[in-house]
């Protein structure tokens, strides 16, 4: 990753995906294995952290009710689409199907920071998004004991 980039990351956020990965995922995440840990979380209401960021990522991948472009280039494989598109859409009444969505979309997102466009004037517009997963990630392993 480019120094500049990581530079403007907290701590937290450069090494919970690392620590997500290693101690839930078994050092390899994917969305198989992403969905099995929102399983494993027992249906836990989300707190508000994760509202914000659920709140947050309706509005910026769903316009008109519709997933719009930017869903449509973050998810490019059906499966997470499945999952996560209903949930953003229409809503769950199961917080287990809000988690999928959550986790799903931070898997993503991590995967197109560290995979996708480098260019450093598209990294501004990802801020947000990276705070929300951080702490989405930090409360999943709170809820698992991982500290």
């Amino acid at each position: 990753m480019c120094p500049r980039l990581l530079g403007r990351l907290s701590p937290i956020s450069r090494w919970a995906w690392v620590l997500f990965e290693a101690k839930l995922c078994n050092r390899h995440a994917n969305p198989n294995k992403v969905v099995s840990v929102a399983d494993a979380s027992g249906g836990q209401a989300l707190d508000p952290c994760m509202q914000a960021a659920l709140d947050y990522w309706k509005n910026r991948y769903v316009q008109h009710g519709a997933t719009n472009q930017r869903f449509d280039e973050l998810f490019v494989e059906q499966a997470g689409r499945n999952v996560a598109e209903p949930v953003l859409i229409a809503g769950a009444p199961d917080e287990r199907a809000k988690l999928q969505c959550l986790l799903l979309i931070v898997y993503r997102l991590r995967n197109n920071l560290f995979h996708g466009n480098k260019e450093i004037h598209t990294f501004n517009d990802q801020k947000e998004n990276l705070d929300h997963a951080t702490a989405v990630l930090a409360k999943v392993m709170e809820w698992h004991g991982v500290s």
